[in-house]
């Protein structure tokens, strides 16, 4: 656990054991590939079927382009974002407020160890949240080190769930 306002200096790769991500704001190279691979056997299927004179073959490139850009996650993020955008904020005043991400483990992790006591948290999820999501990165220095917790105006990078369930019954001092 890193105290957010205590960092004068980046964290020491070796100090820190809990696992990095270093995402571009679109979720990075990787979250593309699959998109990349998946548009060119529909552009090859399309170009195929056209030289050929298969109409079904065409109609399949189609679709499956079409399904590779529509599920890829920088176009569901879009989409989640625009669906949430005029949604009411959360009231976070004196709340114990997690800013998380559901494909990381350390969230994962997090949320699993306080279950019992979930509904007393203000969950944030970076996925929907643009905001939130630079914030997060923020307090990090630019990586993203997840889970970010805010409470009584401190901020605390990868804390223990111990110490989340402590904040949470007002034994944190």
């Amino acid at each position: 656990m890193v105290k957010a306002g205590a960092m004068s200096t980046p964290p020491d790769p070796t100090h820190h054991s809990r696992r990095r991500h270093q995402r571009g704001q679109s979720g990075g190279i990787l979250s593309w590939l699959w998109v990349i691979l998946g548009v060119g056997c529909g552009i090859l299927l399309v170009v195929l079927g056209i030289r050929d004179r298969h109409g079904s073959d065409v109609a399949v490139g189609l679709g499956l382009i079409g399904v590779c850009v529509l599920l890829s996650r920088p176009s569901r993020q879009a989409i989640a974002r625009r669906l949430v955008a005029n949604r009411p904020k959360p009231d976070l005043d004196g709340a114990v407020v997690v800013y998380w991400r559901s494909d990381d483990l350390n969230c994962q992790r997090m949320r699993s160890a306080l279950r019992d006591i979930r509904d007393q948290i203000v969950w944030i999820n970076l996925f929907w949240d643009g905001e939130a999501e630079n914030f997060a990165r923020q307090q990090s220095r630019g990586e993203e080190i997840l889970p970010v917790v805010r409470w009584d105006g401190e901020v605390f990078v990868a804390p223990s769930p111990e110490m989340v369930r402590a904040a949470v019954a007002g034994e944190l001092e």
